[in-house]
């Protein structure tokens, strides 16, 4: 990591304690940023929903081939 890296990260933690987690994590993990974007939206579209779902990430070879968000509608009523 460079020293110009270092300082971006150390003004992050400052500014936006947040954002540093999210930074960190994905450097540790190496994790690729665009399937956590997929999460959050997935994670956001059932919340502006019903507020009740699933999400399911399939993996094949080590590739995300599907993020998928499912919404549910909660009954809670008995059946007869």
């Amino acid at each position: 990591m460079t020293d110009s890296t270092k300082q971006y990260i150390e003004m992050v933690k400052t500014l936006d304690p947040e954002l540093y987690e999210i930074k960190i994590a994905l450097l540790e993990t190496q994790v690729n940023h665009e399937i956590l974007l997929h999460l959050i939206r997935s994670l956001a579209l059932i919340k502006s929903g019903t507020g009740y779902g699933e999400i399911a990430v399939q993996i094949r070879k080590g590739n995300v081939g599907l993020v998928k968000a499912t919404e549910n509608i909660a009954l809670d009523l008995p059946i007869v």
